[in-house]
């Protein structure tokens, strides 16, 4: 009992993610000295299900993998009942109602409270339909006004603490410096690691400003890679003084700042880790020297999902467990075999290759964090009260819109804006791909007169000659590129067709303006010297409105490119 109360003591003394009296810190301290050790080895899973399976196939093909999980409910409950699992994060899409109803099942069932967790990066629209989708982080990354990054923040943040998510894995602070990147790339703030750590660290404090924990990703850092860790294990060749200068950057920033958690990407980093093919996520210097030791982060260690290829191609079920545990993590994030898991688990404490001590470290901190959430006096969830005040009120329907227009860039050094039509500077309108009514469009159309053509995004040589005759008398041709594609990293989506068409009204003299829903690093495609510019970023209805906006000159273009579109 004393050894318990020394290492709670020790605990509480260093852990950033308390913010009250030591004095109100007997809930952890009690539970933790009344639990068996069934009951701590639980404590450290945080299993992965899901609270709607007729949409699975739509879920799967956005993680671009094969679930690995086993996660029917009544399996999870035996899990809950059986093993004491401590948490619970919720995959794949589902409405709020049925997230919630199955959070006070599960929570009803299980005898200590579960921390539930879930990746809300983009806010809750992420994993839950009929929700606020707000902008992704490289869409952030452009905008000036940092209050705004703040703002957002705590508003997801009151979204996730309404709807009983207690841990968001948010946000991203990669530094995207490979352009190829196919994971990471818009779900970073950009290629400037002061900005990443700077944006993240507004992002950081109003999500937990807001009620949820907030949990920096991907340590030590996924932006550099061409490989998607989901699929394979990537390799980062650099050297140790580039890591500290680059991809530790943002880490230690927000480790300085009180982040309540981080989580372990699966890497392959010779620089930090010999042993071939170890991914960071189960390396002890990693995970133990590097960031609990050397960068003194003192918070929850959560591992990166662990059915990922990038683990799974090179270790067993059970095996990866214990060796995330041995690694460091606290949680052990989306395990594969839980029952394997806690038997090796106990054979490591048998053979002394784990401590009862360590063991109770790791479950004095998330039970610490439990507490921190109230969850030992209320684990449950109003659902009428987070429809109330939360889910898609007007200031947040508001906030989306602020964003997107903030976010609005003039990608070019020749500008011909606003646009405006006269008898003699008649203007046109190709929208290329997108559906064929849009809110770009329409409010262009009520503004300002134009002639409107539809091109595909995929456009053959007739059509493209067919468009080409069609706008030959106007002066001035705007042109929408929609159904553009992030993880086309050689034309982002933009068919050759397409840009013969745009070379051949340049070559004509024609007024360009391009509007680009997508991708910035699509800018190296065109001629930013002779073509006017707007980069929208992406294809949401208030990022449309903003950009049209942009063009008549009723919005100011405020938004500085967060990343270098030529490689």
């Amino acid at each position: 009992m004393n050894s318990v109360r020394h290492i709670i003591a020790i605990t509480l003394l260093f852990s950033p993610l308390l913010t009250y009296p030591i004095s109100q810190q007997r809930w952890a301290e009690q539970t933790l000295a009344s639990m068996s050790v069934d009951e701590k080895i639980g404590q450290l899973f945080m299993v992965a299900t899901a609270s709607d399976f007729n949409q699975p196939e739509e879920a799967l093909a956005s993680a671009l993998i094969k679930c690995p999980y086993q996660m029917d409910h009544e399996h999870i409950k035996d899990l809950i009942t059986n093993y004491h699992v401590g948490g619970i994060i919720y995959l794949f899409k589902s409405t709020p109602e049925k997230q919630m109803d199955l959070t006070n099942e599960l929570q009803k069932l299980s005898k200590h409270p579960l921390l539930i967790g879930q990746d809300c990066e983009w806010g809750l629209s992420m994993r839950l339909y009929d929700t606020l989708r707000f902008p992704r982080n490289m869409t952030l990354g452009a905008i000036q006004d940092e209050a705004l990054i703040y703002e957002m923040g705590k508003k997801i943040g009151k979204q996730c603490s309404a709807i009983g998510v207690h841990i968001n894995f948010s946000p991203v602070v990669d530094v995207n410096n490979n352009p190829a990147n196919p994971v990471i790339n818009d779900r970073s703030f950009g290629e400037n690691k002061e900005k990443v750590a700077r944006y993240a660290i507004l992002m950081m404090r109003g999500l937990q400003d807001g009620g949820v924990m907030a949990c920096a990703k991907h340590f030590p850092g996924h932006g550099d890679t061409s490989v998607d860790s989901h699929s394979n294990l990537p390799v980062i060749t650099h050297t140790r003084s580039h890591l500290n200068n680059t991809e530790l950057y943002p880490f230690k920033k927000l480790i300085a700042q009180g982040v309540d958690a981080v989580m372990n990407a699966h890497l392959c980093i010779p620089t930090l880790e010999d042993t071939p093919n170890m991914p960071s996520s189960l390396s002890h210097k990693i995970v133990t020297e590097l960031l609990q030791e050397e960068l003194g982060f003192k918070g929850l260690v959560i591992t990166d999902g662990l059915g990922m290829s990038a683990i799974t191609k090179h270790y067993a079920p059970g095996d990866i467990e214990l060796k995330a545990l041995l690694a460091g993590n606290d949680i052990i994030l989306c395990p594969l075999d839980v029952p394997k898991a806690v038997e090796l688990i106990k054979q490591a404490i048998q053979n002394k290759q784990l401590s009862t001590e360590v063991l109770d470290a790791h479950v004095a901190k998330i039970l610490q964090a439990k507490e921190k959430m109230n969850l030992h006096r209320n684990r449950f969830v109003d659902k009428h009260e987070a429809y109330a005040a939360w889910l898609n009120n007007d200031y947040g329907l508001e906030l989306k819109k602020k964003l997107f227009a903030a976010a609005i860039t003039k990608a070019s050094v020749h500008d011909i804006l606003p646009v405006k039509a006269t008898e003699n500077d008649r203007i046109a309108l190709i929208k290329v791909g997108g559906r064929t009514e849009c809110h770009f469009k329409n409010m262009l159309l009520q503004e300002c007169p134009c002639a409107d053509f539809l091109l595909a995004s995929k456009p053959s040589n007739d059509e493209v000659e067919k468009i080409a005759q069609n706008v030959a008398p106007y002066k001035h041709i705007i042109i929408a590129l929609f159904d553009m594609n992030k993880f086309a990293h050689q034309n982002w989506g933009v068919s050759e067709k397409t840009l013969e068409l745009i070379r051949i009204l340049e070559s004509q003299g024609k007024k360009i303006t391009l509007v680009l829903f997508g991708n910035p690093y699509s800018l190296r495609l065109f001629n930013r010297d002779k073509l006017s510019i707007i980069e929208a970023y992406e294809d949401d209805a208030d990022a449309q409105r903003a950009a049209a906006q942009v063009i008549l000159g009723t919005l100011k273009p405020q938004g500085k490119l967060p990343v270098t579109p030529q490689y």
